[in-house]
């Protein structure tokens, strides 16, 4: 899925759209300054090289042992990518010493950094479908029933917290205004209120 974004976000951006992607999990949109001071000054490119250097215990990505944050962000910003920090190690350039040989050619530290730095890289190459209606038809808007058809099916699938998360979102970008009360069922408003009583989201809906 992160895929299909990241390729979504490079044809929209070849189309001459200006593209903000955020998810469930971060909390903050990065510019590129923003990412510098977050970052060490690392710039968003050579971030996949740091992450192939150190891993990422999280997501389960190897990296080479022994080699934390600090280390590798120095190593990059001195040699500018993971293909600079190799010809650092095979002149003996490295610090701490001892991991000149761990990333030399043939070295099993070397493998390991590629592996990750491939675990880490979004791919944007995937074969998509072409579009099949003009780009501004697929821009985010309030839907032109007042979210009906959504709300219906997402009770009956028994979704009531998507139900309440559409129409918190849909309420505090557009203003949208649901009358739940005339366009569910009684059966359809009873999944909602076993997740969240009718009043919350009627002033949801408001």
């Amino acid at each position: 899925m992160t895929d299909d974004v990241a390729l979504l976000c490079v044809l929209l951006r070849a189309a001459g759209e200006d593209i903000t992607m955020t998810s469930g999990d971060v909390f903050f949109v990065y510019g590129e300054d923003e990412f510098r001071e977050e970052f060490g000054n690392l710039s968003p490119s050579q971030f996949i090289d740091l992450q192939g250097l150190m891993g990422d215990a999280s997501d389960n990505i190897p990296g080479i042992r022994g080699v934390g944050p600090k280390s590798a962000l120095n190593w990059i910003l001195a040699h500018g990518d993971m293909e600079g920090v190799f010809k650092a190690a095979d002149r003996g350039e490295l610090k701490p010493k001892k991991f000149n040989e761990v990333l030399q050619s043939g070295g099993a530290g070397r493998e390991d950094a590629l592996l990750s730095r491939k675990l880490v890289t979004i791919t944007q190459d995937l074969l998509m479908p072409d579009l099949t209606m003009p780009i501004d038809d697929y821009k985010w808007s309030a839907p032109a029933d007042g979210g009906v058809a959504a709300f219906r099916l997402l009770s009956d699938l028994e979704m009531g917290t998507m139900v309440k998360e559409f129409a918190t979102l849909w309420s505090d970008h557009f203003g949208l205004q649901t009358d739940i009360d005339r366009v569910l069922s009684e059966t359809q408003l009873k999944v909602i209120e076993r997740e969240t009583s009718r009043e919350d989201f009627q002033t949801w809906s408001r």
